[in-house]
Protein backbone atom coordinates (compact mmCIF):
# COMPACT_ATOMS: atom_id res chain seq x y z
CA UNK A 1 0.00 0.00 0.00
CA UNK A 2 2.78 2.28 1.04
CA UNK A 3 4.44 1.89 -2.36
CA UNK A 4 1.07 2.30 -4.23
CA UNK A 5 0.51 5.75 -2.33
CA UNK A 6 4.23 6.66 -3.35
CA UNK A 7 3.29 6.10 -7.17
CA UNK A 8 0.09 8.13 -6.61
CA UNK A 9 1.87 10.76 -5.16
CA UNK A 10 4.84 10.75 -8.08
CA UNK A 11 2.13 10.92 -10.34
CA UNK A 12 0.48 13.51 -9.28
CA UNK A 13 3.40 15.73 -9.27
CA UNK A 14 4.39 14.61 -12.39
CA UNK A 15 0.82 15.97 -13.70
CA UNK A 16 1.25 19.42 -12.37
CA UNK A 17 5.14 20.09 -13.55
CA UNK A 18 4.06 18.72 -17.13
CA UNK A 19 1.00 21.92 -16.86
CA UNK A 20 3.43 23.88 -15.77
CA UNK A 21 5.81 23.69 -18.16
CA UNK A 22 8.21 21.78 -17.09
CA UNK A 23 9.07 18.76 -18.86
CA UNK A 24 12.10 17.30 -17.95
CA UNK A 25 10.80 17.11 -13.83
CA UNK A 26 7.87 15.62 -15.18
CA UNK A 27 9.31 13.06 -16.69
CA UNK A 28 11.89 12.33 -14.11
CA UNK A 29 8.75 12.10 -11.75
CA UNK A 30 6.89 9.80 -13.75
CA UNK A 31 9.73 7.59 -14.47
CA UNK A 32 10.35 7.37 -10.85
CA UNK A 33 6.96 6.16 -10.55
CA UNK A 34 6.97 3.66 -13.21
CA UNK A 35 10.61 2.13 -11.23
CA UNK A 36 8.18 1.60 -8.14
CA UNK A 37 5.41 0.33 -10.45
CA UNK A 38 6.38 -0.25 -14.22
CA UNK A 39 2.75 -1.58 -14.71
CA UNK A 40 1.00 1.71 -13.86
CA UNK A 41 -1.28 2.78 -16.56
CA UNK A 42 -1.17 6.48 -15.44
CA UNK A 43 2.42 6.93 -14.97
CA UNK A 44 2.99 5.51 -18.50
CA UNK A 45 -0.02 7.37 -20.20
CA UNK A 46 1.23 10.90 -18.22
CA UNK A 47 4.56 10.37 -19.43
CA UNK A 48 3.89 9.35 -22.70
CA UNK A 49 2.15 12.96 -23.08
CA UNK A 50 5.24 14.04 -21.60
CA UNK A 51 7.84 13.19 -24.42
CA UNK A 52 4.78 13.63 -27.17
CA UNK A 53 4.93 17.30 -25.99
CA UNK A 54 8.45 17.10 -26.04
CA UNK A 55 8.61 16.32 -29.70
CA UNK A 56 9.74 12.63 -29.10
CA UNK A 57 7.02 11.06 -30.33
CA UNK A 58 8.45 7.16 -31.03
CA UNK A 59 9.75 7.53 -27.40
CA UNK A 60 5.74 8.44 -26.66
CA UNK A 61 4.55 5.84 -28.42
CA UNK A 62 5.69 2.80 -26.44
CA UNK A 63 4.46 4.59 -23.32
CA UNK A 64 0.80 4.94 -24.76
CA UNK A 65 0.33 1.55 -25.79
CA UNK A 66 1.58 0.04 -22.37
CA UNK A 67 -1.36 2.65 -21.77
CA UNK A 68 -3.82 1.30 -23.63
CA UNK A 69 -3.19 -2.61 -23.38
CA UNK A 70 -3.33 -2.14 -19.41
CA UNK A 71 -6.95 -0.20 -19.92
CA UNK A 72 -5.75 3.60 -19.83
CA UNK A 73 -8.41 5.30 -22.17
CA UNK A 74 -5.94 8.02 -22.44
CA UNK A 75 -3.43 5.40 -23.99
CA UNK A 76 -5.57 5.27 -27.61
CA UNK A 77 -5.84 9.11 -27.91
CA UNK A 78 -2.19 9.27 -27.36
CA UNK A 79 -1.07 6.11 -29.24
CA UNK A 80 -3.15 7.26 -32.58
CA UNK A 81 -1.49 10.73 -32.19
CA UNK A 82 2.22 8.93 -32.58
CA UNK A 83 0.93 6.78 -35.35
CA UNK A 84 0.22 10.09 -37.50
CA UNK A 85 3.31 11.37 -36.36
CA UNK A 86 5.48 8.65 -38.06
CA UNK A 87 3.03 8.68 -41.02
CA UNK A 88 1.29 5.11 -40.74
CA UNK A 89 -2.28 6.94 -40.58
CA UNK A 90 -4.20 3.28 -41.20
CA UNK A 91 -2.94 1.51 -38.55
CA UNK A 92 -3.86 4.95 -36.76
CA UNK A 93 -7.53 4.72 -38.34
CA UNK A 94 -7.71 0.92 -37.98
CA UNK A 95 -6.90 1.58 -34.37
CA UNK A 96 -9.93 4.22 -33.81
CA UNK A 97 -12.11 2.58 -35.95
CA UNK A 98 -11.76 -0.74 -33.84
CA UNK A 99 -12.44 0.91 -30.12
CA UNK A 100 -15.05 3.34 -31.45
CA UNK A 101 -16.73 0.04 -32.68
CA UNK A 102 -16.29 -2.01 -29.77
CA UNK A 103 -18.47 1.00 -28.02
CA UNK A 104 -15.82 2.71 -26.63
CA UNK A 105 -16.93 6.55 -25.52
CA UNK A 106 -14.10 8.81 -25.99
CA UNK A 107 -15.30 12.14 -27.84
CA UNK A 108 -11.00 12.56 -28.31
CA UNK A 109 -10.53 9.33 -30.33
CA UNK A 110 -14.18 10.47 -32.35
CA UNK A 111 -12.26 14.01 -33.28
CA UNK A 112 -9.07 12.19 -34.02
CA UNK A 113 -10.46 9.65 -36.62
CA UNK A 114 -12.70 12.68 -37.92
CA UNK A 115 -8.90 14.20 -38.50
CA UNK A 116 -7.32 11.59 -40.19
CA UNK A 117 -7.96 11.41 -44.28
CA UNK A 118 -9.87 8.53 -45.51
CA UNK A 119 -8.17 5.53 -46.70
CA UNK A 120 -6.37 4.88 -49.67
CA UNK A 121 -8.60 4.17 -52.34
CA UNK A 122 -7.81 0.58 -53.98
CA UNK A 123 -7.66 -0.62 -57.40
CA UNK A 124 -8.77 -3.82 -56.81
CA UNK A 125 -7.53 -6.85 -54.04
CA UNK A 126 -4.01 -6.28 -55.15
CA UNK A 127 -3.07 -2.45 -55.57
CA UNK A 128 -3.34 0.48 -53.64
CA UNK A 129 -3.81 4.18 -55.02
CA UNK A 130 -1.44 5.86 -52.00
CA UNK A 131 -1.27 9.47 -53.37
CA UNK A 132 -1.22 11.65 -56.89
CA UNK A 133 1.70 13.60 -58.26
CA UNK A 134 1.83 16.66 -60.34
CA UNK A 135 3.92 18.06 -63.49
CA UNK A 136 3.35 20.19 -66.51
CA UNK A 137 2.38 17.38 -68.81
CA UNK A 138 0.48 14.68 -66.65
CA UNK A 139 -0.95 13.58 -63.04
CA UNK A 140 1.49 10.50 -61.52
CA UNK A 141 0.05 7.70 -59.57
CA UNK A 142 1.92 6.73 -56.34
CA UNK A 143 0.91 2.57 -56.74
CA UNK A 144 1.83 -0.05 -53.92
CA UNK A 145 1.16 -3.71 -54.80
CA UNK A 146 0.23 -5.45 -51.47
CA UNK A 147 0.99 -8.78 -52.26
CA UNK A 148 4.50 -8.52 -52.66
CA UNK A 149 5.00 -4.86 -51.56
CA UNK A 150 6.55 -2.90 -54.08
CA UNK A 151 6.14 0.89 -54.53
CA UNK A 152 6.16 2.74 -57.89
CA UNK A 153 5.11 5.88 -59.41
CA UNK A 154 3.44 5.67 -63.14
CA UNK A 155 2.19 8.29 -65.44
CA UNK A 156 -1.40 9.32 -66.11
CA UNK A 157 -2.28 12.05 -69.11
CA UNK A 158 -5.84 12.46 -67.55
CA UNK A 159 -8.03 11.77 -64.24
CA UNK A 160 -11.01 10.87 -66.54
CA UNK A 161 -8.91 7.67 -68.30
CA UNK A 162 -9.18 4.16 -67.43
CA UNK A 163 -5.62 3.06 -67.03
CA UNK A 164 -4.28 -0.69 -66.75
CA UNK A 165 -1.59 -1.22 -64.27
CA UNK A 166 0.31 -4.04 -63.56
CA UNK A 167 3.05 -4.80 -60.73
CA UNK A 168 6.39 -5.64 -62.15
CA UNK A 169 7.34 -7.64 -58.95
CA UNK A 170 4.55 -10.20 -59.11
CA UNK A 171 2.52 -9.75 -62.05
CA UNK A 172 -0.52 -8.45 -60.03
CA UNK A 173 -3.11 -6.20 -62.40
CA UNK A 174 -5.51 -3.34 -61.81
CA UNK A 175 -7.27 -0.43 -63.26
CA UNK A 176 -7.40 3.10 -62.06
CA UNK A 177 -10.82 4.04 -63.28
CA UNK A 178 -11.73 8.32 -62.84
CA UNK A 179 -13.49 7.37 -59.49
CA UNK A 180 -10.55 6.10 -58.00
CA UNK A 181 -9.15 9.72 -59.41
CA UNK A 182 -11.35 11.49 -57.34
CA UNK A 183 -11.22 9.76 -54.27
CA UNK A 184 -7.02 10.23 -54.22
CA UNK A 185 -7.41 13.59 -55.24
CA UNK A 186 -9.88 14.76 -52.07
CA UNK A 187 -7.61 12.60 -49.92
CA UNK A 188 -3.83 14.33 -50.77
CA UNK A 189 -5.13 17.67 -51.86
CA UNK A 190 -5.51 20.16 -48.45
CA UNK A 191 -8.65 22.39 -48.69
CA UNK A 192 -8.21 25.95 -49.38
CA UNK A 193 -10.40 28.58 -47.28
CA UNK A 194 -11.79 30.70 -49.59
CA UNK A 195 -9.29 34.11 -48.55
CA UNK A 196 -6.63 31.41 -49.00
CA UNK A 197 -8.09 30.38 -52.30
CA UNK A 198 -8.11 34.10 -53.30
CA UNK A 199 -4.87 34.54 -52.41
CA UNK A 200 -3.26 32.16 -53.76
CA UNK A 201 -4.75 33.43 -57.21
CA UNK A 202 -3.24 36.60 -57.00
CA UNK A 203 -0.17 35.66 -56.19
CA UNK A 204 -0.28 33.19 -59.22
CA UNK A 205 -2.02 36.29 -61.37
CA UNK A 206 0.59 38.84 -60.35
CA UNK A 207 3.65 36.01 -61.41
CA UNK A 208 2.01 35.61 -64.92
CA UNK A 209 1.96 39.13 -65.11
CA UNK A 210 5.24 39.93 -64.68
CA UNK A 211 6.66 37.45 -66.53
CA UNK A 212 4.47 38.39 -69.40
CA UNK A 213 5.40 42.28 -69.06
CA UNK A 214 8.87 42.07 -68.80
CA UNK A 215 11.11 42.37 -71.69
CA UNK A 216 13.91 40.22 -70.34
CA UNK A 217 11.59 36.82 -70.95
CA UNK A 218 10.00 37.66 -74.08
CA UNK A 219 12.11 35.67 -76.35
CA UNK A 220 11.76 32.80 -73.98
CA UNK A 221 8.01 32.53 -74.16
CA UNK A 222 7.49 33.27 -77.84
CA UNK A 223 8.34 30.55 -79.99
CA UNK A 224 7.20 31.20 -83.33
CA UNK A 225 3.71 30.82 -83.67
CA UNK A 226 3.53 29.13 -79.84
CA UNK A 227 3.70 31.31 -76.93
CA UNK A 228 4.74 29.37 -74.04
CA UNK A 229 2.82 31.76 -70.99
CA UNK A 230 0.34 29.44 -70.97
CA UNK A 231 1.88 26.28 -70.31
CA UNK A 232 4.40 28.08 -68.21
CA UNK A 233 0.90 29.14 -65.85
CA UNK A 234 0.39 25.16 -65.93
CA UNK A 235 4.17 24.78 -64.44
CA UNK A 236 3.45 27.82 -62.11
CA UNK A 237 0.57 26.20 -60.93
CA UNK A 238 2.40 22.82 -60.14
CA UNK A 239 4.76 24.06 -58.50
CA UNK A 240 2.42 25.32 -55.93
CA UNK A 241 0.30 22.70 -55.56
CA UNK A 242 3.74 20.43 -55.00
CA UNK A 243 4.39 23.48 -52.23
CA UNK A 244 1.40 23.65 -50.48
CA UNK A 245 0.95 19.69 -50.31
CA UNK A 246 4.35 19.77 -48.86
CA UNK A 247 3.37 22.14 -45.99
CA UNK A 248 -0.02 20.17 -45.15
CA UNK A 249 -0.06 18.35 -41.94
CA UNK A 250 1.03 14.99 -42.10
CA UNK A 251 1.72 16.14 -46.15
CA UNK A 252 1.26 13.89 -49.40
Amino acid sequence: MEAAGEVEARVARAGALARAGALGAAEAEYRAALALDPASPAARAGLGVVLLGARRPHEAEAEFRHAWQAGATVGLSGLALCLRERGALDDARALLETALARGLDDPLARDLLAELPPAAPALGEAIALEGLGFSYADETLALRCRRCGRAWEEPAASPMCDLALACAGCGARARAVPEAFAAAAARVRPPLAVGDADALDRVTADLVAAWHGDPALAAALDLGDVNVGAAAEQELMAVVLDAILAAAPGGA
